[in-house]
């Protein structure tokens, strides 16, 4: 029965059933080896199995991508070698060298025909090779990089990219070129492997050889992997070698043990891809760390320094980091499904290669060698068609099985893919800019490319060129008495080859980019979005393989600074109001099953002890008489009411700020009070009175030798514009108030005075100014309720002075000098007086109208004044000019800002400049002209980093306005199509509409000839009314396709208003991070230059 099977004497269902059956054996060893995996797995909670839904994910793109290569390679294929070879071409009369003259006889003319058959397929192959290098060697687009990367990157020392734009800086190119070289060499070697498998040595040790080849794939894959160094260049070479092995199976003694070679196959496939491959994989893995050992056991022992184990410390860990990532990452589950896509690939490129081999039968004579007749070729063919849907099943038990036991999520994984394939930006997925840095560098582009259906058709592209190009080899070298470099017609057949190729390549481009709009068809492999969104849990599950670096440091940091004493009272300050907000919830673990009366108490209890706290002083010891349970008599129950109800509320950021100003001016001086104290003199400065005659001496701050209340402010507001960048440098301000401070000591006598005289000196310079007089309203009445008994008299009271050098004094004038500038013109103004005047005799006049305006204001409802005011603010509607008004005040306020802090720097940039001028006169400072120089170094960095981000800023902000600009663009087309199409839609709507109304009129005209009498008039009254609802329904489909129009209009108005504030969100969100990292490289160099000159 075999003997008959092996001679091809059954009928073809016979031999269906065979192929079945050897299907259904490979299928069920991979079903064996699941199962046994299933019940042996050390998971604990085992992945479900995915059958039907994985066979889907990992069928539908080889297949798409396959025959989309397939069907390019052999629509160029047919169409070269058939115009080329036509018989209207002329071209097989032709002699094959240049020595030949006259007709050809007609084994010349074959031996011609097959040899130029085999150049032909030689150039069509090559040039496909350099079709697909272009196409998975491609150039990112540097104006789409990471503006971050290159200013992180930035190196004052460093070449600059522009320099190397030449000719002979070529990267892509050499990349190429050295992708097409190894891919020429494996052809070579291939070749030689082919025809080592013609021997009889080969057939009789056919089974060694294969289970070798398993043996030999490891060390071919290292080494290629060695020299291309990048995992997506490797698989085309990895399937052409798969292929070549399928030919090679043919070598077989017989058809049926080709079958057993296909089955043994299969299983080697399963052994290799669950237990080998993953094994070598962690051997490769984990040999940096057992060279680290073995380096370290056979090195003598040495003494090392504290930076020589430092360093060893860190290559120690650095090498336990990378073989961390290597097997917790994604790189793993990335090698698993590369070897799945090139098994099935080889499945469905192995049938293009036989049905190649059978073309050309004759001209290869590989099949021949095989002692396989043309007619028997074709059995081998159906055997490959009929396994693969069989060997795709067994990769989907082999993939369940992976999970099993290696515990990788290939199913997330995939879908993940899918969705990034789904959702990308780009039509040609290689050429998105940007890989994932988390996945190591050989994986990345494989990475990108997402195993869809592009991965698949560029790797069957470029397999399928190098299967053409070794099967035009092997023609031309079975080709006796032929030589294709003395073939006079050779540059009409590459030029024959390379046009017809660009033509249809041309041609299946433009069919592939035709977008139909009617069917929501846009062309192969349009960038659409699928449908629906990822689960969140899926995306945790599959965000691995990012760095461990990061991670182990902050972990590290927080847990220093979790220990530290400092850290924990910062933590304390910073989370005050929170902290006392969750006090009681902190203290007690399960309050929730305490009732309202309990609770209360607790906080009240809890509120109380946290006062106490509160209340000692630094070093104040609680007596120990001191009980809480019992009352104080000097204690005030009104004050403990108010301690209990206490304000809860977060502060507003203007009271932060300004909390947060008064806490600085606070700490400044607090910092200095004791040292103010030991500058104390044992008699009084002004008078010469000792201790024993006044009552007390202090210190006290001077200016210029003379006394003033707020010298510590005047020296505060000098540190403060001497050193802008650094106000919160304590020890700088130690250093300027050591430097700036004057002290004089007065006694109590000397000390009043010396206060009054400045009280009488203010009174003086605001003599002669008028009293004010209140104006009615500003003081209401103790009883509410007798509003009727308040008096017109006013009370006088002195006018309010404001001191110029304080805050709130440089804060008033600097809004008058703003005020006064916007409204221009002389100031004061000659009638301002008079003005004033008038006014103030006026609220005197009118005491009832402002008496009934208070009294209206009081009585609006939601309102409350003196102590029943609300403590939130109700919200303000501004008006459109106000709000532009604020946006143009908020503006120019931080233009100015801006302008100040360059000021600050260039002023401070010339100060270092001028101190290290002047310390290179000196010998002895050296060092400090050492580190002014590096400050000086750094400066300017930081303003050639600011001016590159700059130009990054402007050119990020043109690409967005550009993109914004297209989008609208396109937007307007889109309406204009719209409206068209509402147009039409209308003009056939009302067509329709009177021809039903011409054909009703005709009836009805028919019927009134054909009636006489009184019918006659009720048809006539008819057709009237016929013709006003036909009129009415002309105005009703008219005003339809009004209201689409309008609402097609509006969701444009809608779309480009949309767009247009998520452009300038976008534009504000770039400025304020280039702002913001200006801003801090600038106050750290600032603060690095005001130390030194401080020193210097």
């Amino acid at each position: 029965w075999f003997n008959l099977m092996n001679k091809f004497q059954f009928d073809g269902l016979v031999y269906l059933g065979y192929f079945t059956l050897v299907g259904l054996v490979s299928t069920s060893t991979a079903m064996a080896l699941w199962f046994l995996n299933r019940f042996t797995t050390k998971l604990r909670h085992p992945p479900e199995y995915h059958g039907l839904s994985l066979f889907k994910l990992i069928t539908g793109p080889p297949l798409y991508g396959c025959i989309l290569a397939i069907t390019a390679m052999v629509i160029s294929l047919v169409a070269a070698v058939g115009v080329i070879f036509s018989e209207t071409a002329g071209i097989n009369s032709m002699p094959g060298n240049w020595f030949t003259s006259g007709s050809l006889s007609v084994d010349a003319i074959n031996i011609v025909r097959n040899g130029r058959s085999g150049t032909a397929l030689l150039i069509i192959g090559v040039h496909f090779t350099l079709v697909s290098a272009s196409l998975i060697i491609r150039k990112r687009d540097e104006g789409e990089k990471d503006k971050r990367e290159m200013v992180d990157n930035f190196d004052a020392y460093s070449v600059d990219e522009n320099v190397t734009s030449s000719d002979s800086w070529n990267p892509i190119g050499w990349k190429r070129a050295h992708f097409i070289f190894c891919c020429f060499c494996f052809q070579c070697c291939v070749i030689c492997l082919l025809e080592y498998s013609y021997s009889s040595s080969f057939e009789s040790n056919l089974y060694r050889i294969m289970l070798l080849s398993k043996v030999f794939h490891i060390f071919f894959e290292y080494i290629i992997m060695r020299a291309l160094n990048e995992k997506l260049l490797c698989t085309p070479l990895f399937i052409t070698l798969g292929i070549a092995e399928t030919i090679m199976m043919m070598g077989s003694k017989d058809f049926v043990d080709f079958t057993i070679l296909n089955f043994i196959q299969i299983a080697m496939n399963l052994l290799h891809r669950l237990y080998i491959d993953p094994c070598m994989k962690a051997i490769q893995s984990l040999w940096p760390r057992w060279k680290y050992i073995i380096a370290k056991t056979m090195k003598p022992i040495r003494r090392m320094t504290a930076s020589q184990k430092h360093l060893e410390e860190q290559k120690w860990r650095k090498i336990n980091e990378d073989i961390q990532l290597r097997s917790e990452g994604v790189e793993p589950l990335i090698d698993a499904i590369t070897l799945c896509t090139t098994n099935i690939t080889i499945r469905l490129l192995s049938p293009l290669a036989l049905i190649v081999i059978a073309l050309f039968y004759h001209q290869s004579e590989i099949a021949q060698h095989y002692g396989v007749r043309s007619e028997q070729l074709l059995y081998y063919v159906l055997f490959a068609l009929c396994m693969i849907p069989w060997s795709i099943y067994a990769d989907v038990l082999i993939s369940n099985a992976q999970e099993l036991i290696h515990g990788w999520r290939l199913y997330d994984y995939l879908i993940y893919q899918r969705h990034r394939y789904g959702s990308r930006d780009v039509r040609w997925t290689l050429n998105c800019p940007h890989f994932d840095e988390s996945v190591s560098e050989p994986l990345q582009s494989i990475d990108l490319m997402n195993f869809s259906s592009q991965y698949y058709f560029i790797i069957s592209l470029l397999s399928c060129s190098m299967i053409i190009t070794m099967i035009g080899g092997t023609i031309l070298l079975r080709t006796k008495h032929y030589s294709f470099l003395a073939d006079p017609i050779l540059p009409l057949i590459v030029f024959g080859v390379v046009i017809v190729c660009t033509i249809f390549k041309r041609l299946l481009i433009y069919l592939a980019s035709v977008k139909i709009g009617y069917l929501d068809w846009e062309g192969i492999w349009g960038a659409t979005e699928i449908e629906g969104t990822l689960d969140d849990m899926i995306a945790t599950k599959i965000s691995i393989g990012q760095g461990r670096q990061t991670d182990l440091d902050r972990e590290r940091m927080e847990l220093e600074a979790l220990n530290n004493e400092n850290f924990r009272q910062r933590f304390l300050e910073r989370n005050r109001p929170w902290i006392l907000r969750h006090l009681v919830d902190l203290f007690s673990e399960s309050n929730q099953v305490l009732s309202t009366p309990e609770r209360q108490k607790l906080l009240d209890y809890t509120t109380g002890v946290y006062t106490d706290l509160q209340t000692l002083g630094a070093g104040d010891k609680k007596r120990s008489d001191d009980r809480s349970d019992i009352s104080s008599d000097s204690e005030n129950d009104t004050e403990i009411e108010k301690r209990r109800d206490w304000d809860r509320t977060l502060a507003v950021e203007s009271s932060n700020q300004i909390a947060k100003f008064w806490l600085s001016r606070a700490r400044k001086r607090r910092l200095f009070g004791q040292a103010v104290q030991t500058k104390k003199q044992t008699y009084c400065s002004a008078c010469s009175r000792s201790q024993a005659v006044c009552q007390s001496l202090s210190v006290h701050l001077c200016v210029n030798g003379k006394f003033s209340t707020s010298t510590l402010d005047i020296l505060i507001d000098q540190f403060e514009k001497e050193f802008p960048s650094s106000q919160d440098d304590l020890l700088l301000w130690k250093s300027f108030f050591r430097q700036k401070g004057e002290y004089l000591t007065l006694c109590n006598v000397c000390a009043s005075s010396t206060a009054q005289k400045e009280e009488e000196k203010i009174s003086k310079k605001i003599e002669g100014t008028p009293k004010r007089l209140t104006r009615p309203g500003d003081i209401s009445s103790d009883d509410e309720d007798d509003e009727d008994e308040v008096s017109d008299k006013s009370i006088q009271f002195e006018p309010l002075f404001i001191d110029q050098h304080a805050i709130h004094g440089r804060l008033v004038t600097k809004w008058l000098m703003i005020a006064r500038r916007k409204l221009g013109g002389p100031f004061p103004r000659p009638g301002a007086k008079h003005y004033s005047q008038q006014y103030i005799e006026n609220m005197k006049t009118q005491p009832e109208a402002s008496k009934e305006a208070s009294s209206s204001i009081r009585e609006i409802p939601g309102k409350h004044t003196g102590n029943q005011r609300t403590s939130k603010w109700e919200p303000i509607r501004l008006k459109k000019n106000s709000r532009a008004m604020m946006e143009r005040w908020l503006l120019s306020a931080k233009d100015s800002a801006y302008a100040r802090s360059i000021d600050n720097e260039t002023i401070l940039m010339k100060n270092v400049n001028n101190m290290v001028v002047e310390l290179a006169q000196y010998k002895d400072s050296q060092d400090l002209k050492i580190s002014g120089e590096q400050v000086q170094e750094e400066g300017c960095a930081i303003m050639r980093k600011r001016e590159l981000r700059i130009v990054e800023e402007a050119t990020s902000v043109k690409s967005i306005q550009t993109a914004k600009d297209s989008y609208l663009l396109e937007l307007e087309s889109k309406y204009k199509r719209n409206s068209a199409d509402i147009g039409k839609m209308l003009e056939k709507a009302m067509a329709e509409h009177q021809i039903e109304v011409d054909l009703r009129i005709r009836e009805l005209d028919i019927s009134v000839d054909n009636i006489k009498g009184s019918n006659k008039d009720r048809i006539e009254s008819y057709i009237k009314e016929e013709k006003l609802l036909a009129k009415q329904k002309s105005v009703e489909i008219e005003e339809t396709h009004k209201r689409m129009v309008n609402k097609e209009e509006s969701i444009v108005k809608r779309e480009r208003k949309l767009k247009e504030n998520e452009t300038r969100v976008e534009i504000s969100c770039l400025q304020r991070k280039c702002q913001k990292e200006n801003d801090l490289d600038q106050k750290q160099w600032m603060s690095a230059a005001t130390r030194w000159l401080s020193v210097a």
